[in-house]
């Protein structure tokens, strides 16, 4: 349903176009005919296009309508008729139209909205049970959904926050998809605690990419996560992409290193 609203603009557009198309000149004889024919086949298409985003918006009526119309496009009537019709049909969606309740995307925001990569192509590879959940927090802040936004990039920290447990070979007695946070996050500065690489600049910097993502995942346990998922408060628009900032950097720098593979 959300994807919807730019095609019903275009295929209202479209609608229009035809009704100034539809004159006297065109006849059903000679070569008139055949462009006659043409139009028909292209006002049925758009009448098609139509009528799949008016059974979106449950205009059912209109529905009906078109069907009757297409129909009757079949058998020769005058242009004047298919004029009169397409009117018809445009003035009964106008009035439905206005009846139905349609959100807005501000400007400064529709760089969120239904967004497929909105963490870059590394991250959408890497990380493909992670997908739906980044872009539905793109279209929560898009729409003002602030705390529902910060759901899914907890959402979205959790399934980094395993697949970072997995990479590391982190053991617990329970099944890893099922531990908490914590039991998560104390399993791998265990592993790194015990990371067997001399004393180096190696070593040191295996320490800082670990460390700081694990890091990291503490910071969302108890600044966001806890909050969120016990229904302790709410967020605004600034929280929540300052969660989007945090978020992201962290899937970011995860997927040069981890993926779900």
């Amino acid at each position: 349903m959300i994807q919807f609203s730019n095609r019903f603009l275009a295929f209202w557009v479209s609608l229009n176009s035809f009704k100034d198309g539809a004159s006297d000149e065109i006849r059903l004889q000679g070569d008139s005919a055949r462009a006659d024919k043409l139009f028909r086949q292209n006002l049925t298409l758009a009448l098609n296009n139509l009528k799949q985003d008016c059974e979106l918006l449950q205009m059912d009526s209109i529905v009906k309508r078109i069907d009757h119309f297409i129909i009757t496009l079949n058998v020769p009537i005058h242009c004047t008729v298919i004029q009169a019709e397409i009117h018809a049909i445009l003035c009964a969606v106008h009035t439905e139209a206005f009846a139905l309740k349609f959100a807005f995307i501000p400007k400064n925001l529709e760089a969120f909205f239904e967004q497929e990569m909105l963490f870059g192509e590394t991250v959408y590879n890497a990380f493909p049970t992670a997908r739906p959940h980044i872009k539905d927090a793109g279209n929560c802040l898009a729409s003002d959904l602030n705390t529902a936004a910060v759901y899914h990039f907890m959402i979205t920290a959790e399934l980094g926050l395993r697949a970072l447990a997995k990479h590391v070979k982190v053991k617990l007695k329970g099944d890893l998809q099922y531990a908490d946070w914590s039991q998560v996050i104390a399993g791998i500065d265990s592993k790194l605690d015990s990371i067997k690489l001399p004393r180096g600049k190696k070593r040191q910097a295996e320490l800082e990419f670990y460390r700081s993502l694990s890091t990291a995942c503490e910071e969302f346990k108890d600044v966001w996560r806890n909050n969120i998922m016990h229904a302790r408060r709410r967020y605004n628009q600034l929280e929540s992409l300052n969660v989007y900032t945090r978020v992201s950097d962290f899937m970011e720098r995860l997927a040069t290193r981890v993926s779900e593979s």
